[in-house]
This record gives C-alpha cells, sequence and structure tokens, in this order.
C-alpha cells in the first residue's frame, strides 16, 4: 500500500498486489548421448557437449514454461546430468574354408559396419575373413605286385577328400603304379665239383631274389652237373682259339692268368672276368699281352668274357 499525489495536487492511496513466481527445488533433468553428437538442445539453448555434466545446476535465463500474472517469463533452474555413450568397436578375425561364408561375406577383405547398438548409439564391426583354399596334393607311388599302399593294390589313379588340419577339403589324387614281380627258369650245367648260387648238386632250386625294379624276383634253378669227360668240362694248360689267334694260359692257374691275340684283335677287344653268380671281378686294360692276377680271388671257376668287334668269346678260367 502506498500513497502518491497526482497531477491534479489530490493524494492517491493504491495498494498493489505482487505476485512472485519461484521454482524452490530444481528439477533434475537427465539425457543420454552419443559421443559423435556435438550438442543438445534444451529449453531452447543448445548446449555443448564438450564436458561432463553431472547433476550441475544450469540457469536457463526467462526459459519457465510458465508465465507470470503480468505475462512475463522468469528464470529456470535445473539440475543437469548427461551421460556420454561411447561408440562400441568390436574386432572380428575369422577364417573360413573356400566355397563357405562367413556374415553373407565369401571373399577374403576386410569389412566395416556401423549398426545402431541397444543404446541407440553407432556400433561399429571390423571383420577380418581369411579364406582358406582346397588344397590339392598330387602323389606317385611305386609299389611291387602284392603290396599296397595307402588300401590301394591295382594300379590306377585315386581320388580322395580328406580334410586338412585348418579343417577345410583337402584333395588327394594318387597315381599308383604297380611293378610285376618275376618268374623265371634257369637251366645251368655245371661240371663236377663247381657250383652254382652255393649248389653242387643237381636238382631244382628255389631262390627268391630282387629284380630290376626292386619287386621280388623268383628263380628256378634246374641245375644239372655234366660228365668230367664232357667238353665243357676239359681244361687244358694253354687254350687256344685257333681261329683267332687268341693264346690263353696257364689254365688252371694258381695267380696270373694271361692272353696274346694279333695286334689287329687288340684294337677293338675288352676283357671282362665274372664269378658264377655273374658278378663282375675285374677289367683287363689293354696292351699286346692281358694278364689277370687272380691271388686275390677265392679258388675257383671264374669266366672270362673277351668282346671282340663282331663277336664275343668266353673262356672259363680255374682258379686253384
Amino acid at each position: 500500500h502506498y500513497e502518491y499525489e497526482n497531477t491534479c495536487g489530490c493524494i492517491v492511496e493504491e495498494t498493489v498486489m505482487l505476485n512472485f513466481s519461484s521454482n524452490p527445488v530444481p528439477a533434475q533433468h537427465s539425457y543420454m548421448v552419443c559421443s559423435e553428437e556435438l550438442s543438445i538442445e534444451l529449453l531452447g539453448e543448445l548446449i555443448a557437449l564438450d564436458r561432463e555434466y553431472n547433476q550441475e545446476f544450469i540457469v536457463f535465463p526467462e526459459a519457465s514454461v510458465g508465465y507470470n500474472s503480468n505475462g512475463l517469463r522468469c528464470d529456470s533452474t535445473i539440475l543437469l546430468t548427461i551421460e556420454v555413450v561411447e561408440t562400441q568397436e568390436s574386432y572380428i578375425e575369422e577364417q573360413i574354408c573356400d566355397g563357405l561364408d562367413y556374415m553373407g561375406y565369401s571373399e577374403e577383405g576386410v569389412y566395416t559396419n556401423v549398426f545402431i547398438g541397444a543404446s541407440g548409439c553407432d556400433s561399429i564391426r571390423t571383420l577380418v575373413l581369411e579364406v582358406v583354399p582346397e588344397k590339392e596334393t598330387i602323389i606317385e607311388a611305386v609299389i611291387c605286385e602284392g603290396e599296397m599302399y595307402d588300401g590301394y593294390s591295382v594300379a590306377g589313379t585315386y581320388v580322395d577328400l580328406l580334410s586338412s588340419t585348418e579343417g577345410c577339403d583337402s584333395v588327394v589324387y594318387l597315381k599308383l603304379t604297380v611293378l610285376d614281380t618275376t618268374i623265371q627258369n634257369e637251366y645251368i650245367s655245371i661240371c663236377p665239383g663247381e657250383s652254382y648260387m652255393g649248389y653242387m648238386e643237381m636238382g631244382t632250386y628255389i631262390e627268391e631274389l630282387t629284380n630290376q625294379n626292386g619287386c621280388d624276383s623268383t628263380v628256378q634253378i634246374n641245375l644239372t652237373i655234366l660228365e668230367q669227360d664232357h667238353e665243357d668240362c676239359m681244361i687244358s694248360s694253354v687254350f687256344e682259339f685257333k681261329e683267332l689267334n687268341i693264346l690263353a694260359y696257364p689254365n688252371p692257374t694258381e695267380r696270373v692268368f694271361c692272353l696274346e691275340m694279333n695286334s689287329g684283335l687288340i684294337i677293338d677287344a675288352r676283357m671282362s672276368l665274372f664269378d658264377l653268380s655273374g658278378k663282375r671281378m675285374d677289367d683287363v686294360e689293354k696292351r699286346d699281352k692281358y694278364c689277370f692276377d687272380l691271388s686275390q680271388f677265392d679258388d675257383g671257376i671264374y669266366i672270362l668274357k673277351i668282346d671282340l668287334k663282331n663277336e664275343t668269346k668266353i673262356l672259363k678260367i680255374v682258379k686253384i
């Protein structure tokens, strides 16, 4: 209530009623925003998201929602909490077999996808995908007849589908060759006192050997013992191929055995010495007189092979 004098000089008494609008308890405002957002709008103002807000008093001038009796808006004070939700990132390394897919991808590479997470903010997923190719292995194997390789015993090409260490398909191509075992008959004649492969008596013997392919070779030896007076069993101290002018002596011998031949044959002649099993014992150098020193060999019968230009001669030598 107050009094004042108006322009007419009269005293005027007036009573003024004042209504104050107040907000004694600040309202609490909580928000959840994504980290990629720069600001939010609140009560008509932009709030920068350059820091955290944890129940901070924020005054918004003339921002009250209601109006007073004079039609004016008052300041608004709130407790502001803003939670910033960081972008979720995930990193996946995956390995798949050729022909399969993972999350829709079937080719090797790096894939990045952006999704909306449960919070409503971005979620970034990076996928590193490795594709393991199908492996092919080619095996060439050789076995002997009667043997097996990986369960196979017949010659041919086989394809097996296996699983590699990565769990993917592995194709193995097997090219299998089967070598024959050999069976042969030998008809051998020897003189009394001689032996062939250790046998000295007439009869049939079976030997299990290894052929040139490395496989079993069955040899049936049919051994005959000649009479002592058979021409193949008669040995003189001097043996001569008269038609070729080759002279061999002494035979039998205790140590050295020599050949003599004319100069025309020396050019083309080559000498080889074998035991009765066919093992080569010595080669002779070419000179006017060919000699073998048999002192290092055991007593027994040896075969001298004389290779000439157009023919081959065989001479039996006895070491005593």
